[in-house]
């Protein structure tokens, strides 16, 4: 029985939380991310990859400027994907 409650109440991964927010568009609370870690920097860029929100784009462009290459690498293939998805809209 309690393996049936705390399956119900499974902690969230940073990347499902980040995604959760992404689909919520709640970019104020995502914006929090930009400062946050490597593993949180590099699931927000991921994410909003995905979303074709003009929010999103301002929080990649954000993650640009990173010190960590890595999560410079991410953000701009995440714009990429932004602006493929975008163009395709269109």
């Amino acid at each position: 029985m309690k393996e049936g409650i705390g399956m119900l109440f499974k902690k969230k991964t940073v990347s499902e939380k980040i995604e959760h927010l992404v689909k919520k568009n709640d970019f104020y609370v995502l914006a929090d991310y930009v400062h946050g870690t490597k593993e949180e920097k590099l699931a927000l860029a991921k994410a909003l990859g995905a979303n074709d929100n003009n929010s999103s784009v301002d929080l990649l462009l954000r993650l640009i400027d990173d010190n960590d290459e890595d999560v410079v690498f991410a953000a701009c293939e995440s714009l990429r994907r932004s602006e493929e998805h975008t163009s395709e809209l269109q």
